[in-house]
């Protein structure tokens, strides 16, 4: 869907990460598809299982183009999809553009539209949830195809500069294969002067599936998910810690301190505001325990 319904003068290369698949009926599929796209697809191989979030740092590594979409892979882009992202980035090269993300249901595959109204927020055991707009927010949106700020963002599909992107520091490379990185992300980009937007006329139909996909090696989800929102506790919230801490089901986990003063050192570096500013001019009316 992304090279058949994405303008050409738009899209320049799709960067496929194939995170060490061990389905060989796949990747013959795979490898006669990319033949048919003429290189403008390729595909970059794991050599070892490292997660979404990783896999997304080493897609960006191989990226060309002045704007990066990430895509998760069980998507389907909508007409005139990339247009009003691009667009819109081009205008703000600090505004991280998130599309609208409809439902694709898993059983007969059937696209439901999403409504308007909603953007992300979050919870103090620093889970993603979708929230009504407060009036701040609908006080000041002139138009309904006006872009949304929201909080928190999912990261099944949005877009970025990617000059700005390297400069915030990407996502966690250390966070380990999923949960937790969207929500750094989105605390972290609006505290280091980006701006977190929902793009209303950008649609990709998402399938969201009933369980984690994903094999956590020797771990479990729970310490995996836990170890992420640790680095991400330690690293952004500050004294606002407290209040995951209080409320969190705890696991022994190993975090690696060195890899969290570089990423506090490279908030300071960035000149980012503190979590206090976060909570009082990003999400307001957010309560506190």
């Amino acid at each position: 869907s992304v090279v058949k319904r994405s303008p050409s003068a738009l899209l320049k290369e799709v960067i496929l990460v194939d995170d060490c698949s061990t389905l060989d009926c796949s990747r013959e599929e795979l490898e006669k598809a990319l033949w048919q796209w003429g290189g403008l697809v390729r595909v970059v191989r794991t050599t070892q299982r490292e997660g979404s979030t990783k896999a997304r740092v080493i897609g960006a590594s191989y990226a060309t183009q002045d704007v990066i979409s990430y895509l998760d892979s069980h998507v389907e882009v909508n007409q005139r999809w990339l247009e009003p992202i691009v667009s819109h980035i081009n205008t703000n090269n600090k505004a991280i553009v998130m599309s609208t993300l409809d439902t694709i249901t898993t059983e007969k595959f059937e696209l439901q539209g999403a409504g308007w109204g909603f953007h992300g927020g979050f919870n103090w055991n620093l889970e993603f949830y979708w929230k009504g707009l407060p009036d701040r927010i609908l006080n000041k949106l002139q138009r309904t195809y006006d872009p949304v700020p929201s909080p928190i963002m999912p990261a099944g599909a949005f877009a970025l500069h990617r000059e700005f992107y390297m400069w915030l520091g990407l996502l966690d490379p250390d966070m380990k294969i999923w949960g937790v990185d969207d929500v750094e992300f989105s605390f972290r980009a609006w505290q280091c002067g980006a701006s977190v937007e929902i793009h209303p006329c950008s649609h990709v139909g998402h399938i969201f599936r009933p369980h984690i996909p994903y094999t956590f090696g020797n771990d479990t989800s729970q310490r995996v998910v836990f170890h992420n929102s640790v680095r991400t506790a330690e690293v952004v919230l500050e004294h606002y810690k407290k209040f995951f801490y209080a409320q969190a089901n705890h696991h022994k986990v190993d975090v690696n301190m060195t890899s969290l003063r570089a990423r506090k050192q490279l908030k300071s570096d960035n000149n980012c505001h503190d979590f206090s500013w976060f909570m009082q001019n990003v999400i307001p009316e957010m309560p506190l325990p």
